[in-house]
């Protein structure tokens, strides 16, 4: 068993826990962007910032992210198997303006890479800023497909409250990690409130890790 399951694992062992996933970055903390290549289009950087997200299968019902057409990934998509990904309303306009996204491929990361095939179209989500220059250009991969090349973090949708929440999460979490890694867990709604105080993301929350040096 990985270490990513035992974390997964402790955090829905909590009655107060409803949804956990372990993702490569958080709304309005981190996120991460790669180069895209879309056959039919000369440049798709010249299109706009494009942000991804790599996550394990329970990513959207914990935040709260409806998928609107086609599905979200889950159990049958895995290393070896068919490269997936779900995109962003706004992303699958951008690209395939007119079109059914679903079904389309794109290569992530190189021109040369294997085709990641479109399955299903979420919603925008806001990532980074509320303005409406934050164009949603975002789209979401299984994290057994594309291993992070950074930190991982684990975000929980919980039934208490968050600040009561965290540290239970907190604690949940620090007993399966190795070693002298250590564990911290904000309530999502505290980042948020540095960008704009009106906004609440609910009892949503999520777990760093890190290791002592």
């Amino acid at each position: 068993i990985t270490l990513r399951q035992r974390m997964l694992e402790s955090a829905e062992s909590l009655p107060e826990v409803e949804h956990t996933a372990v993702v490569s970055s958080v709304p309005f903390w981190s996120t991460s962007s790669r180069s895209l290549f879309v056959a039919g289009i000369d440049s798709v950087r010249r299109l706009g910032r494009f942000t991804y997200q790599t996550a394990t299968d329970d990513y959207f019902a914990t935040m709260g992210t409806r998928i609107v057409r086609g599905r979200a990934f889950g159990a049958r998509d895995r290393a070896g198997s068919e490269l997936v990904a779900v995109v962003s309303e706004s992303m699958a306009n951008t690209l395939w303006p007119g079109k059914d996204a679903i079904g389309q491929q794109m290569r992530v990361g190189s021109d040369t890479s294997a085709f990641t095939t479109v399955i299903g179209i979420a919603e925008d989500a806001v990532q980074n800023e509320f303005t409406s220059d934050d164009q949603r250009l975002r789209y979401y991969l299984p994290i057994d497909q594309m291993q992070p090349t950074g930190g991982t973090y684990l975000i929980a949708r919980m039934r208490t409250d968050p600040a009561i929440g965290s540290e239970l999460l907190r604690k949940a979490v620090q007993q399966v990690m190795p070693g002298d890694s250590y564990v911290t867990a904000r309530p999502l709604g505290d980042v948020v409130a540095t960008r704009q105080r009106s906004w609440r993301f609910g009892a949503t929350m999520f777990a760093a890790f890190g290791i002592v040096a």
